[in-house]
């Protein structure tokens, strides 16, 4: 039986997620696993992450989204599959710092380094204290970078805290071990909620497929070892 191929849209250059825009990273092999008993093949389609879920409504050639926000609560039409990837935010010390932090308000003062436009996706709490505007004093500790430099930058000393999800924190710290020393013991502070990301779907048998194949992957351990293979 020919493999019957379908076109999904995922973002790009958000290691170890997506890889550049190589066709490669985590989202991209989850995908292809859960739905390699299926007779599919994947056509992988990358655009800027704000752009897909816009994109998978006016784009009739798109089959599926990876990593789309929770569904709306009125009936879009299209099937959601829920625990596709999921983020892990924390603030991350160095052991030999001896911070505490224990709430949000204890990043106040402290210099901190989180990815682009953090600020409005850690909760309301989080976008209250750091947003750009208004401007307070300690907020001129507080940094946004592309996660390459915020990564460096906490290696080389120049913050106290790092805030970052946990797998892009190891894909790094491993990316990274040849051109500085990142052997410092870490400090978890988890202060952020999970973040569960769905992968959509315009019809309703594939994402019923897909939904089965993701748990027998997870049932398998693949799943788990698909994560280990871009951290460890």
């Amino acid at each position: 039986m020919c493999a019957k191929e379908i076109k999904v849209g995922f973002g790009q250059d958000s290691p170890p997620f997506i890889i550049g825009q190589t066709g490669q990273g985590l989202e991209i092999d989850i995908f292809k696993a859960a739905l390699a008993n299926k007779g599919y093949t994947i056509n992988v389609v990358h655009m800027p992450k704000k752009r897909l879920e816009n994109a998978f409504h006016s784009t009739p050639t798109l089959d599926a989204i990876a990593n789309a926000t929770a569904p709306p609560l009125i009936n879009d039409g299209f099937y959601y599959v829920a625990g596709f990837v999921h983020f892990e935010d924390y603030a991350f010390t160095k052991a030999r710092n001896h911070l505490t932090i224990d709430k949000i308000s204890d990043l106040k003062g402290l210099d901190i380094i989180a990815w682009g436009n953090a600020h409005r996706g850690l909760g309301a709490e989080f976008e209250a204290l750091f947003k750009p505007e208004p401007k307070e004093e300690y907020k001129k500790h507080y940094g946004e970078k592309d996660q390459k430099i915020q990564n460096l930058m906490f290696w080389t000393n120049r913050v106290q805290v790092i805030i970052c999800d946990k797998t892009i924190f190891a894909w790094y710290r491993k990316q990274l071990q040849n051109e500085i020393d990142t052997r410092d013991e870490v400090k978890i502070h988890p202060i952020f909620p999970k973040q569960t990301y769905y992968a959509a779907f315009k019809d309703k048998k594939l994402a019923d497929e897909f939904a089965a194949g993701l748990a027998e992957i997870k049932k398998s351990g693949l799943y788990d070892s698909l994560y280990r293979k871009y951290t460890e």
